[in-house]
């Protein structure tokens, strides 16, 4: 078992769905069928095209060797457990997941798709962020699991060519993957032959075809092929200064790990699991709203006139900010003009008592309409907990995701409203006070 992740991730919903339910690369029909495991593919794709970054989703593969047939409950566990460990801290209500059992090539693969979004914050969420940390925390976790189901251990091609930002075409209609499988079938090749038995030949062969060593260091080195334009940097054990290849290909790796190399695996996997939970906590916090009281605008006035008085010494009392829940803002009312003989007891501004009408009903009814859909997604989150099918769970975090985005859009408009009415009052012009008999 192995997972890798890609480094696609920008295209919108269609292109990914249609490769992972469609034909595959070659443009045969998958036989047999594409397996949803986990997830609900419309949610996915919503995810997917809402997201408003660069980087809308992740995608990778669990793939499994001919001789590895694991059982669907041994998938969706394997699926459990990288889901808290590597979005420790988040669960399927915050980060979506979607998971499909590909088996047209005769081996189990296990695709994955996450959208790139915290559902509860709506923030940029990276399951595979760049890194050597998440690159062997990768390796650990499929060592770990190849050790519980009695598989062998991923044993790496010491001769293997590891191509770094490898984007661009040596010639004309080759590409990545077959560019990188003709060279290490050609180093692979040559130092059967005893050909090439160190890097000072590999650079020799390479200067033979026309390509351009830019660069040498101590554990890589960076060709410019032939119809290249810029150099790409190959890395990894054949590309060390000292590489002995004839040493490589002899030497003995082990396909199972005894009780000590469990335990280093072990624990550098919870390192890094924990490292990430740190993070997750950080970054992904829900944050206090601020909230800020009415003043009205005699009390502005009033603090102006008594910071020009000399015998006050002391600075004027700011605007005060406050932090409230936002059910008490809404509870807070303004003071009646009128008292018990019906006249007005102090200054009628009629421009400022229309506007106050018009802010009043639109702070309301954002408040209203957030209040109902509060309660809408706390029966939402009920219903998920309550999940007894995965059908049921379906539908519960296709109804969650839909809320959690309603309710950032109200918070957004309930924001615009304060803020025009602060606007308001501060602009009002003075009016005079009429005179009644």
């Amino acid at each position: 078992m192995l997972v890798n992740f890609f480094n696609s991730g920008e295209s919108s919903s269609k292109p990914l769905m249609r490769y992972l339910f469609g034909k595959d690369a070659e443009g045969k029909v998958r036989t047999p069928a594409p397996e949803i495991l986990y997830g609900d593919v419309e949610i996915t794709s919503t995810l997917i095209d809402m997201n408003q970054n660069k980087q809308k989703y992740s995608s990778g593969v669990i793939s499994f060797r001919d001789g590895e047939k694991p059982t669907k409950k041994q998938m969706m566990e394997i699926l459990n457990v990288f889901y808290e460990n590597f979005a420790p801290g988040m669960g399927p209500n915050r980060v979506n997941l979607l998971a499909l059992l590909h088996q047209d090539k005769g081996n189990y693969e296990v695709h994955i798709v996450i959208p790139r979004l915290d559902m509860k914050t709506m923030k940029s969420f990276n399951i595979a962020p760049p890194g050597k940390m998440h690159q062997q925390q990768q390796k650990d976790f499929s060592a770990l699991w190849n050790d519980r189901l009695g598989y062998d251990q991923v044993i790496e091609n010491p001769l293997k060519v590891v191509l770094n930002k490898f984007d661009y075409h040596a010639e004309k209609g080759q590409k990545r993957k077959a560019i990188k499988n003709k060279l290490s079938e050609s180093l692979f090749r040559g130092v059967q032959q005893r050909k090439i038995n160190n890097r000072d030949d590999l650079i020799k062969c390479l200067e033979r075809t026309g390509a351009e060593i830019t660069r040498s260091g101590k554990y890589y080195m960076s060709v410019k092929f032939k119809g290249q334009e810029k150099a790409i940097r190959l890395k990894g054990p054949a590309f060390a200064a000292d590489a002995d290849y004839q040493k490589l290909m002899t030497q003995e790796r082990p396909k199972k790990l005894n009780s000590i190399q469990l335990a280093v695996v072990a624990n550098r996997f919870n390192s890094a699991v924990q490292a990430r939970r740190n993070f997750n906590s950080s970054r992904y916090a829900e944050k206090p709203r601020k909230y800020y009281s009415y003043t009205p605008i005699s009390r502005i006035k009033s603090t102006v006139k008594a910071e020009n008085k000399p015998q006050i010494k002391s600075a004027p009392k700011p605007i005060e900010i406050v932090q409230k829940p936002h059910k008490e803002v809404f509870s807070t009312t303004m003071p009646s003009r009128y008292g018990s003989t019906g006249r007005p007891t102090g200054n009628i501004n009629p421009a400022s008592t229309t506007t106050q009408k018009n802010r009043t009903s639109g702070v309301g009814s954002a408040q209203k309409s957030l209040g109902s859909l509060q309660m809408q997604i706390a029966a939402a989150k009920t219903d998920l907990a309550n999940a007894n099918t995965i059908e049921e769970r379906i539908r519960a975090e296709q109804r969650l995701a839909e809320l959690m985005f309603q309710e950032n859009l109200l918070y957004a408009q309930l924001e615009e409203a304060k803020k025009a009415d602060l606007n308001t009052d501060q602009q009002a012009p003075p009016v005079r006070r009429p005179r009644f008999k």
